[in-house]
């Protein structure tokens, strides 16, 4: 086992040394900086070196061999270090001729080998940490993805395996409740098998949210573009959830304001946040809906406030990540949330090229400001 790792450790560095010499093979973003950075000291060392030459020839040569012992140790750091040793002693042989006997001018040859090798020392360091932060990142990233890719498919798995039992048990549930008297139930029994229809109804929406957040997360949904007024749209969604039974709200939206966006996704991103700014209400629950986006700003923006409880500051970069509530322990079985509409809202808005915003006051409620690009070809909301 320990052969074996140790050959595919030479294999994977001698894969990344013909990556990183120049013969055309295709390199990365970081070797093209290195590249970049290695020709701009090797222009600043052949411009002093030519700045040199006519009042101190000795000097410049010397500064000349910096080129090669750069480029050497900083690509390639093990082998730069012998190619440095070998330049060194090479200098020191051609310049020690003109200088002998004078003991001054040969200690100033030998200095300058040894200039070359600690040079090419601290070079061949930076480059190989540099190298290693690299590699721990890449490998990182990796991992990073194959487990967000093993989270999909066990959250995928999981929500098809509920969901199969889930499809009979509502069929039998609205078959008796449709006409309960047929088959004999009675008043009580009527409510409690209310009740489980209710409870299966909610375990089908929580099944259906991690299916469509799973889904969104696989990047495979593309936005669907349409024009369409956004007042309709916002009526809409208050009467099929039935808000304006729960609160009183307020809809500041201009006559005739349109979105270039996808209106379903759009319509599902105003539904979550209504559907939060419902539940997290105190009484008298007061929800205001109003465009406040200037005629030259870039984006569009859409908010929605409410009168709730509000959200602390040291939890609002988290409210966004899936399956995540500022109090997920009395929230997610008070409010009856699991923390994915959020998630779900903000992936819609990250289609379009936009984001959702928020501001919030504990004990005197939140706003959630949608902010959606006017030019869908103009590039993402800053």
């Amino acid at each position: 086992m320990i052969i074996h790792k140790y050959r595919g450790a030479r294999i994977e560095q001698q894969r990344d040394m013909l990556r990183f010499f120049p013969s055309g093979t295709p390199v990365s973003g970081p070797d093209y900086a290195r590249f970049a950075i290695i020709a701009l000291f090797s222009l600043m060392i052949a411009a002093s070196a030519a700045i040199e030459i006519p009042r101190n020839p000795a000097t410049a040569i010397s500064q000349l061999f910096y080129i090669p012992i750069l480029y050497a140790a900083f690509f390639y750091p093990r082998a730069g270090m012998y190619v440095a040793g070998i330049i060194a002693v090479t200098y020191e042989i051609v310049a020690m001729g003109p200088v002998y006997p004078d003991l001054v001018g040969a200690a100033g040859v030998i200095g300058q080998g040894v200039t070359f090798i600690i040079v090419a020392t601290i070079v061949a360091y930076l480059s190989g940490t540099n190298r290693s932060i690299e590699g721990i990142n890449s490998r990182l990233n990796e991992q990073i993805q194959r487990d967000n890719e093993r989270r999909r498919g066990v959250i995928i798995t999981v929500a098809h395996e509920l969901r199969t039992p889930l499809q009979p048990l509502m069929g039998y549930l609205n078959l008796i409740l449709a006409d309960p008297r047929e088959f004999g139930i009675t008043k009580e029994t009527e409510t409690m098998l209310n009740r489980c229809m209710t409870s299966v109804e909610r375990e089908r929406a929580i099944i259906n949210r991690m299916l469509e957040f799973s889904v969104l997360e696989s990047g495979k949904i593309t936005p669907v573009y349409s024009v369409f007024p956004v007042r309709e749209c916002i009526e809409s969604v208050i009467s099929a959830g039935g808000y304006s039974t729960s609160a009183a709200i307020t809809v500041d939206i201009p006559d005739g304001l349109t979105f270039d966006a996808d209106a379903a996704r759009i319509g599902g991103a105003i539904d979550s946040l209504l559907s939060n700014a419902v539940a997290y209400s105190r009484p008298p629950r007061q929800i205001r809906i109003w465009y406040a986006s200037p005629d030259t700003s870039p984006c569009h923006e859409l908010s929605i406030r409410d009168n709730g409880i509000g959200i602390p500051a040291d939890l609002l970069g988290t409210i966004f990540e899936p399956f995540q509530l500022a109090d997920s322990a009395t929230l997610s079985r008070k409010y009856d949330r699991i923390g994915l509409s959020l998630s779900i809202a903000q992936k819609y808005l990250q289609m379009h090229g936009g984001y959702i915003r928020v501001e919030s006051v504990v004990n005197e409620g939140s706003t959630f400001s949608l902010l959606l690009p006017k030019d869908r070809t103009a590039g993402e909301c800053p």
